[in-house]
């Protein structure tokens, strides 16, 4: 084959061939989104444009990001208080973790978190109808008509939670308990420290948080709340306690 076909097929690049200018040419410049007006949802949130906050993770197709509340911490992190019991609820969960489901951990953080935010008052208020802070004209001391039923543990079990080990003293436990008050026969939630159990009246010995100096004995355990116990059944157990006195 002559060197006059192959250039033919395989034609030499024109090196002296330049670009056109009218291809548009690249630029270094970061691109300026249009400035969107701020929108607020049904739901209260606001939609701000997604120039405005750059680092999200959260974008959709039309440039705009949701703005998130500050969400509360949903568990408690600080320290246990000095002299007092850390006592965890009971939960029916393995403490061998099981793939694909929650650990034990997290779920007894979480029930914590749910009975912390749980207010006796309101809830004996509005679930059951019951309310201390009306006087209690009936002459039957409600304790009479307690079911034990109820009880998760024995009382005494309560105070051998709170043992420490490394000194061998009871530590206290904190709790909520109804103070009753003899004269105007109200009674009011408070926060309590408990002490000390009496195992012949079957009864505890507590003080008020922060006033330690004022201290009540002879408490029933049916008026005392602890941390890690259930408010739901201690508030069902108070109720059928009050409907069995008013069939007396």
């Amino acid at each position: 084959m002559s060197d006059d076909n192959k250039d033919k097929d395989n034609p030499k690049p024109n090196e002296e061939e330049k670009v056109p200018d009218s291809l548009p040419k690249k630029s270094n410049k970061e691109p300026q989104y249009p400035s969107l007006p701020v929108q607020i949802r049904k739901d209260g949130q606001e939609v701000v444009p997604w120039t405005m906050n750059p680092t999200s993770d959260f974008v959709n197709p039309y440039g705009l990001t949701l703005k998130r509340k500050k969400r509360k911490k949903s568990f408690n992190f600080e320290k246990p208080r000095e002299g007092c019991a850390v006592l965890q609820p009971k939960v029916n969960e393995p403490f061998e973790p099981i793939p694909r489901r929650m650990t034990r951990k997290e779920l007894v953080k979480r029930v914590e978190e749910d009975f912390r935010n749980t207010n006796v008052e309101t809830l004996l208020k509005t679930k059951f109808d019951i309310d201390f802070s009306i006087p209690d004209e009936s002459k039957l001391p409600l304790a009479f008509f307690d079911d034990k039923m109820y009880e998760i543990y024995p009382n005494d079990y309560w105070m051998k939670q709170a043992l420490d080990k490394n000194t061998g003293k009871f530590l206290k436990i904190p709790a909520k308990a109804l103070i009753m008050n003899k004269e105007t026969k109200t009674g009011k939630w408070e926060r309590v420290l408990v002490q000390d159990y009496n195992e012949q009246n079957d009864t505890f010995t507590i003080s008020m948080d922060g006033e330690e100096e004022k201290v009540i004995n002879n408490m029933p355990k049916m008026f005392i709340l602890f941390d890690s116990e259930n408010p739901s059944i201690f508030c069902k157990r108070i109720s059928e306690a009050m409907k069995l006195r008013q069939k007396k």
